[in-house]
């Protein structure tokens, strides 16, 4: 059986087990799988549920879990085998228990090498002195006490464990490579004794690793960090969150404002070197990534403006430009796909993906779907945002003049009762209340809708210069 190593990837997993029915978990539900099978969670936690007090054990439970098997396999994001629920027990509460059997580690994800092993969670003798810093950011020139007294604390080893944990806004590689920063400031040397070993000048050991801790509540984000001391048997800790009222995090909060609004005056508050690392995240805005998404009814002139805006930087900028217009992906991309909810939303998440890797590289991409859920569109914009900027546009053109313009005869169609889970008509629309503007093409010509997309890039600095 695997123990989440770095280096161990298991035998192959029993037949049986992955002739199992199969779940590919939510972020939070993996993470969640991974710390109870490294001992973090108490027995019978309800997997991506609250954290409890309590002795570990060898029983979760899967809320929603509906199965008539004996078994769930548990399957990451690349829908790579990771862990079995066994033995299930159907619960009076549509939950189901069961043993949590490992399969083999997680190979998915960012720095998979420092991954906390549960072969290591043993690695100190009993009369070793151990520490613990646990971050979720990178460390600010605030945290500068709190960081001293971690380094004075007079243990024989310093566990530095960075939080993997969703939706964080900051890659779990950035992350890293500040706190890899931090240590070298420190004079933290590599050591031969293995990846993320180092050496500190006074010869103590600093283990660096990330753990699959996912934030979720105040209670239980201090239940996840008590038990993680306690396993790694740490006498002192040190915890530096994003979001408390510490000096550090406040400060921190103040250079992601900065960061994401292009001000690159604003980071005084961390050391050169590891400000040079954010700044490779989020570069001046003229020179990174950024989605433009253009949310609205069917005929509400959301891709005749895409394409306008599509066209203009292209023939004015050196900008790389991307156009996902809704109906085109729907032949290319998501031509399996429905118009029923499930169909929706994936249309929209597979537009995501591709946008999202477009400003990962620094291109402009610009999006065109209906888009009808906030949920959806909230989803895309973390993709999006952890690799760079997210700017939704409402295209309100109102639903009598989408329904006079509409060609395809959808709408007359959808008033018919022949054309079901229609957007507007018999499926809803979330209006979005975090649009950075709307337009309506009812009232605006389409010359004067492409110009005020244009200025908007312009006034915000994506694009250089003036709109002319």
């Amino acid at each position: 059986m695997s123990h989440l190593g770095r280096t161990d990837h298991a035998a192959p997993a029993a037949p049986q087990l992955l002739a199992l029915p199969d779940l590919t978990a939510s972020p939070l539900v993996l993470r969640d799988v991974e710390a109870f099978l490294l001992g973090l969670l108490e027995d019978e936690h309800v997997l991506g549920g609250p954290v409890r007090s309590g002795p570990a054990g060898s029983l979760a439970v899967l809320d929603g879990a509906d199965v008539q098997a004996s078994g769930i396999l548990i399957r990451d994001e690349e829908h790579t085998p990771i862990a079995a629920l066994t033995d299930l027990q159907h619960r009076h509460d549509s939950a189901v228990r069961g043993r949590l059997v490992s399969i083999r580690r997680r190979e998915s994800g960012s720095r998979a090498e420092l991954a906390l092993d549960r072969t290591e969670l043993s690695v100190e003798s009993p009369s070793a002195s151990t520490a613990l810093l646990v971050l979720d950011r990178p460390p600010t020139t605030a945290d500068g006490p709190a960081l001293e007294g971690v380094l004075s604390a007079g243990s024989d080893t310093l566990w530095v464990v960075i939080a993997d944990t969703p939706g964080n806004p900051v890659p779990l590689t950035t992350v890293v490579a500040t706190v890899e920063a931090w240590l070298g400031g420190v004079g933290a040397s590599a050591s031969a004794s293995g990846v993320g070993t180092r050496t500190l000048p006074d010869g103590r050991t600093v283990r660096l690793r990330t753990a699959p801790i996912g934030w979720r509540d105040p209670a239980s984000d201090r239940v996840l960090v008590a038990r993680l001391g306690a396993t790694l048997g740490a006498g002192t800790t040190c915890w530096l969150r994003s979001d408390d009222a510490s000096a550090g995090a406040r400060l921190w909060q103040s250079l992601l404002t900065s960061l994401r609004q292009g001000d690159t005056h604003g980071l005084a508050g961390v050391d050169d070197d590891i400000a040079r690392i954010l700044l490779r995240w989020k570069p001046a805005r003229a020179h990174r990534g950024v989605t433009l998404m253009l949310t609205g009814l069917s005929g509400s002139g959301k891709s005749t403006v895409a394409r306008g805006v599509a066209e203009w930087v292209q023939t004015h900028t050196d900008r790389s430009v991307t156009l996902l217009d809704g109906d085109v992906v729907r032949q290319m991309l998501s031509s399996g796909l429905g118009f029923d909810r499930a169909g929706r939303v994936a249309n929209v998440r597979r537009i995501g993906y591709v946008a999202t890797e477009v400003t990962r590289h620094g291109g402009v991409a610009i999006c065109a779907p209906i888009a009808p859920y906030a949920e959806t569109r909230a989803e895309v914009r973390r993709m999006v945002e952890a690799v760079g900027d997210f700017l939704l546009i409402h295209v309100s053109t109102p639903i009598e003049v989408c329904e006079r313009r509409d060609l395809k005869g959808l709408y007359a169609r959808a008033r018919a009762g022949t054309l079901l889970e229609f957007t507007g008509v018999s499926d809803p629309y979330d209006e979005p209340d975090d649009a950075v503007t709307s337009i309506d093409t009812s009232v605006m010509e389409n010359s004067r809708a492409v110009a005020a997309v244009v200025s908007l890039l312009h006034a915000g600095g994506w694009l250089e210069g003036r709109a002319t």
